[in-house]
């Protein structure tokens, strides 16, 4: 089995995406594996079926795995998420921010928390990298105070369908993600939907603001769509949908910076040399 380093970033040898040159500081940032070396919390903490205990899950070498250690348990017993977990769903209570800004995304409503394992093994892409389903579920972070006409932010995701439209990420008054929906561009805050791209696809998705009215709209390593921006009413932070717009498909990261510099091209390699999108 080919071993890809990334995955194990945080064993040694590879930098972590928020530790690369330029970056700079997020101002959130949620992944299934570890973003920056300073990070020493917990990934996610999830919540099993069989009776709705719930425990938070650590990474492993760098990755959240089934042989995650776990700690904080409300019940049940076991060192590891493959001990508690057993054959249960395991579905994500809490996806912690490795920003360092306390933004965690969380729901605590049973019936609208995504899925992060089912029959006790994780949901995993095509290269055996965890993924977060979501399907009509949402998580909710504190977006006060980062809204600005300077942002940069991406979503890593895999859709399953797509209809209307699938907001991914949403933060105060920018619709920072939709799905790519096949269409016009959109009118919200941010680029929402945008022709030319497919629309079923394992995808990084960037979103990168030019000006106060422009926008580039960029996926995987195709060159960049460009839109204007619109209005639209203050909103919390949300992962997974917004009001009764939601994502069906899978995400495995969201990071967000309260700046128009970030170096696209360093996040597409870093990216794309952990999962292998294109």
């Amino acid at each position: 089995m080919l071993i890809n380093p990334y995955r194990y970033a945080a064993a040694g040898g590879v930098t972590l995406l928020l530790d690369e040159t330029g970056l700079g500081s997020a101002t959130a940032a949620y992944s299934v594996r570890q973003l920056r070396a300073a990070y020493s919390g917990d990934c996610m903490r999830v919540r099993r079926s069989s009776d709705s205990e719930e425990a938070d899950v650590e990474f492993l070498s760098g990755v959240i795995s089934i042989n995650s250690p776990i700690n904080n348990l409300s019940g049940g017993s076991g060192s590891t998420l493959t001990a508690w977990l057993g054959s249960d769903v395991a579905f994500v209570v809490t996806w912690f921010d490795q920003s360092g800004n306390a933004r965690d995304a969380t729901q605590s409503t049973a019936g609208s928390q995504p899925q992060i394992a089912s029959s006790g093994a994780l949901i995993v892409d095509a290269g055996g990298n965890p993924q977060i389903l979501f399907a009509s579920d949402q998580l909710e972070f504190t977006a006060t105070g980062i809204s600005g006409t300077a942002y940069t932010g991406y979503v890593v995701m895999d859709l399953i369908s797509n209809s209307g439209y699938s907001i991914a990420v949403f933060a105060d008054k920018f619709n920072i993600y939709s799905s790519l929906y096949s269409g016009n561009w959109g009118t919200y805050h941010g680029i929402d939907k945008a022709s030319g791209y497919t629309a079923l696809a394992h995808t990084l998705t960037i979103n990168q603001s030019r000006s106060a009215a422009d926008w580039d709209l960029i996926s995987n390593n195709n060159a960049p769509l460009n839109g204007t921006l619109g209005g639209y009413a203050t909103q919390p932070g949300r992962i997974g949908g917004a009001g009764i717009q939601y994502l069906n498909g899978y995400m495995q990261e969201v990071v967000l910076w309260a700046n128009s510099s970030a170096p696209v091209a360093t996040i597409q390699s870093n990216i794309n040399s952990f999962y292998s999108l294109y």
